[in-house]
C-alpha cells in the first residue's frame, strides 16, 4: 500500500506564485479524503519563502497531516527523446503521493500509461492532443493535475475519450503539469511509434 504522505509541486515565475488556488483545492481534497479533517493554508508556508524575483522556480512541499518539508529550486524542463505505451491496469495515482517508486522503473524512456486501452498520463505530467486546431486532454487519467484543471476550466483545452487506436488521429501532443504550460513541452505524435533505440 502506498504510503499516506503527499506533495505539492508549485510554480513562481519572477516571484509570483502561480494557481495556488488549485493546489490548495487539491490539498483540502486530500485531507477530506485521508484525514479526514480540515486541511493547513498552503499560503501560511509558502510566504516565508524567499524565492528569486527573476526565472521559473518549482516549490515542492512534502506533508501528511502536518506540512513536513518546504524546500524550492530552479526548474529546468526535461526533453524526452524516447516514450513508450506501458500498461498501468489496476494502478491506482488519484493522489498526489510522495511514494512514487512505481514510477522509477523507467528511466530509458518516458512512460505513456495506459489503462483499458485509454490513455492516462505520463510519468510527472497529463496530456494533451492536438487535432483541428484544438487541444484535448483524455477524460481517463492518473491523477486531475492543476494546470489540466486550470485549462478546461478556461476552456483552453477539452475532455475527450483517447484510446490507444485513436492516437494516429492526432497532429501532436503535449505534457502539461504545473510547471509546464500549454504549448511549451510539445512531440510529435510519431514519436509515440518510433521503436529506434
Amino acid at each position: 500500500m502506498i504510503e499516506k504522505k503527499f506533495i505539492e509541486s508549485i510554480c513562481a515565475i519572477d516571484g509570483e506564485i502561480r494557481n495556488l488556488a488549485y493546489h490548495q483545492r487539491r490539498v483540502n481534497q486530500t485531507f477530506q479524503q485521508n484525514f479526514k479533517r480540515k486541511a493547513f493554508e498552503l499560503e501560511e508556508f509558502l510566504k516565508p519563502l524567499e524565492i528569486p524575483k527573476k526565472g521559473k522556480i518549482k516549490i515542492r512541499v512534502e506533508y501528511a497531516e502536518k506540512v513536513h518539508l518546504v524546500e524550492w529550486q530552479a526548474y529546468q524542463p526535461q526533453q524526452h527523446k524516447h516514450f513508450t505505451l506501458v500498461e498501468a491496469e489496476g494502478f491506482d495515482y488519484s493522489f498526489k503521493y510522495k511514494n512514487r517508486d512505481f514510477f522509477k522503473a523507467f528511466q530509458k524512456f518516458e512512460p505513456i500509461f495506459i489503462q483499458k486501452n485509454q490513455i492516462t498520463d505520463s510519468s510527472y505530467a497529463n496530456l494533451v492532443f492536438y487535432k483541428n486546431r484544438e487541444w484535448f486532454t483524455p477524460e481517463t487519467y492518473l491523477l486531475n493535475g492543476t494546470k489540466r484543471q486550470f485549462l478546461l476550466d478556461n476552456k483552453l483545452i477539452k475532455p475527450l475519450g483517447i484510446g490507444v487506436k485513436n492516437l494516429m488521429d492526432f497532429e501532436k501532443f503535449g505534457l502539461i503539469n504545473a510547471m509546464l504550460n500549454l504549448e511549451e513541452n510539445i512531440y510529435p505524435i510519431e514519436i509515440l511509434f518510433d521503436k529506434s533505440s
